[in-house]
C-alpha cells in the first residue's frame, strides 16, 4: 500500500521500448534475436525481458531472454530461464522471461534479446520503424547454457524497433 511506503516510492525502471508495434513480422526458430541498442539511464542488476509474440497459428514456443552489450557484441551473464506455452493465432501476449540478476552500467548501450525454440513453425513479432536494428544469430536452440558469446551477425534487418524491453533493480 503506497500509504506504507518509505517514500520516494521506487518502481522497478525499464529500458527498452515497451510500445506494442503496429507492424507483425515472422522470425524464424532456432535463432537468436537482438533489438540493437537501449541504454539504461543508471546502473542495475536485471530482472526480467519482455517480448511481445502475436502468433499467426497454433504453436508451442520455447524462448529465454538474453543481453548483450551493443558495441562489442558480449554477453553479459547468462541466458534467462525457459519459457514455454502453447498458443493460438490471436492470442497476443506479452512474454515475461525471468533472468538471473547480471548487472549493467547507466549510460552503456545494450541489446535486448531472445533466444527463439518453437515446435510447429515460425513465431510473429511485433515492431514500430525506427533507427534501430534487429540482428539475427542462427543457432540450434537450447533449454540450458548459453548462445554464443559474443554474438554472431548471420543477419540483420534495419529500421525495425521491436517490442521488447527490460525490467531491472536500479543500485
Amino acid at each position: 500500500c503506497l500509504d506504507d511506503a518509505g517514500y520516494p516510492v521506487r518502481v522497478d525502471p525499464t529500458v527498452g521500448y515497451t510500445t506494442i508495434g503496429a507492424t507483425g513480422s515472422n522470425l524464424a526458430t532456432d535463432t537468436v534475436r537482438i533489438s540493437r541498442s537501449d541504454t539504461p539511464s543508471e546502473n542495475g542488476t536485471l530482472d526480467s525481458i519482455s517480448f511481445y509474440l502475436a502468433p499467426n497459428g497454433t504453436f508451442t514456443y520455447k524462448i529465454r531472454g538474453v543481453l548483450y552489450v551493443n558495441s562489442t557484441l558480449a554477453l553479459v551473464g547468462n541466458a534467462g530461464t525457459e519459457k514455454t506455452a502453447t498458443v493460438n493465432s490471436g492470442e497476443n501476449q506479452w512474454v515475461v522471461m525471468t533472468m538471473p540478476s547480471n548487472s549493467f552500467s547507466g549510460g552503456t548501450a545494450y541489446a535486448l534479446g531472445v533466444w527463439i525454440g518453437t515446435a510447429g513453425g515460425w513465431t510473429s513479432a511485433r515492431y514500430d520503424a525506427d533507427s534501430r536494428t534487429l540482428a539475427r544469430d542462427d543457432l540450434i536452440y537450447a533449454s540450458t547454457g548459453n548462445p554464443n558469446d559474443p554474438f554472431v551477425v548471420d543477419s540483420s534487418l534495419t529500421n525495425r524497433n521491436y517490442s521488447i524491453y527490460a525490467t531491472y533493480t536500479a543500485s
